[in-house]
C-alpha cells in the first residue's frame, strides 16, 4: 500500500487504532500551539524521493513555527500550582491567560494543568518502587483520582502502565511536561 501522509488533531485522551499486522506508523508529536504551514508541509513529503527521520525533521523545521509566548506560558501552567498563579507569573489576569491559551492551543488551562501532571505521575510511577497510593498522594487527592486520569490519558490502570514496557517507553519521549 502507499504511503499515507496526514496530520491530526490534537487528541484529548488515548485511543486503539486498528490496523492490519503488516501496517507501520512513523510519528512526529510537535509542541502545544505549533503554527504548521499544513498544505507545504504535506506536498514536501507526499514528493519527497527520500523519507527518513532526517529528511522529515528538516521538512517540520522548515514549516512549523513556534509562539514563545504561548510556549512560555504552557511552561510555567505546567510548573505551577494553579492558573491564578501562572498568570500572576506571567502578569496577566487569569481570563487573559484562559482567552490567549485556548486561541493560541484550542484548549483551555486546565487542559495543560492535566496532562502536565498526568505525565509526571507516569515518570514517577515507572522510576519508583513506592505503592500506587503513595505516588497517588504527590499530585492527587486520592489514588481513584489518579486512577481515573491514567484511564482517560492513557486508557488503561496506573498498575498495567507501571509493568507494560510499551508504556513505559513512550512516557520517556519528549512532551508536554
Amino acid at each position: 500500500a502507499p504511503d499515507e501522509w496526514f496530520i491530526s488533531e490534537l487528541s484529548d485522551c488515548a485511543y486503539i487504532v486498528e490496523s492490519s499486522d503488516d501496517a507501520t506508523y512513523m510519528g512526529f508529536r510537535l509542541h502545544p500551539g505549533a503554527i504548521i504551514k499544513e498544505d507545504i508541509l504535506l506536498k514536501a513529503v507526499r514528493l519527497s524521493p527520500i523519507i527518513d527521520n532526517e529528511t522529515i525533521y528538516n521538512y517540520l523545521n522548515d514549516n512549523v513555527q513556534y509562539d514563545d509566548n504561548i510556549t512560555e506560558a504552557l511552561s510555567i501552567l505546567a510548573n505551577t500550582d494553579s492558573i491564578a498563579s501562572a498568570s500572576k507569573h506571567l502578569g496577566v489576569s487569569q481570563r487573559q491567560l484562559e482567552r490567549f491559551v485556548m486561541r493560541q492551543t484550542k484548549r483551555a488551562p486546565m487542559y495543560w494543568k492535566r496532562l502536565a501532571r498526568i505525565r509526571k505521575t507516569a515518570k514517577i510511577l515507572i522510576s519508583s518502587e513506592s505503592t500506587l497510593a503513595e505516588i497517588a498522594t504527590l499530585s492527587y487527592s486520592d489514588q481513584a483520582h489518579m486512577s481515573r486520569d491514567f484511564q482517560y490519558w492513557f486508557n488503561t490502570s496506573p498498575s498495567i502502565f507501571r509493568i507494560n514496557v510499551a508504556y513505559n517507553k513512550s512516557i520517556q519521549h519528549l512532551g508536554y511536561d
